[in-house]
């Protein structure tokens, strides 16, 4: 009895995570971010610096809908910083992808970010997010980590 159970259960999984994208619904997502090559800032004047980040970040769709669910990505980001270190301004885009190869582009200027549009099911989509950042302790010397929420609603327009 449980050799029939246990593919049927992973059947059932395998559906819903397939599930076709609802042409409308919120976005209520947590994501994490890892600086694993962090780049030392360059000073540009007036006791501010710059830096890009490269980010690899996961995403999981709190709702279950599949808007940056179980998806993966990379974020490329320019910060300007105070002399403190701390962000006066931090924007850049991320490119995420889910199990089929189908992507999700997002261009950020924190603590907003667009999704500008998708491949495959996500050709078309449009959000506008508010963006929670939190930075972690980490073990790894040099790393950078987050964890974060991504809320808002977004709006599939199919182009014909």
């Amino acid at each position: 009895m449980r050799l029939i159970i246990a593919p049927l259960l992973l059947m059932g999984a395998n559906a819903a995570y397939a599930q076709s994208v609802p042409p409308q619904g919120n976005v209520n997502v947590t994501f994490t971010a890892t600086n694993s090559t962090p780049l030392k800032p360059m000073s540009i004047g007036d006791g501010k610096q710059f830096v890009v980040v490269n980010y690899s970040m996961t995403a999981f769709n709190n709702d279950g809908n599949p808007i940056l669910h179980m998806m993966g990505g990379r974020c490329e980001f320019a910060n300007v910083l105070d002399a403190s270190n701390k962000p006066l301004e931090v924007r850049g885009w991320c490119t995420y992808a889910d199990k089929d190869g189908d992507q999700i582009f997002e261009q950020c200027a924190i603590p907003q970010c667009t999704l500008t549009g998708g491949t495959g099911k996500f050709d078309g989509l449009h959000a506008d997010l508010q963006i929670t950042n939190t930075p972690l302790k980490t073990v790894f010397e040099g790393n950078t980590q987050a964890i974060g929420t991504k809320k808002g609603s977004y709006e599939i327009m199919k182009r014909h």
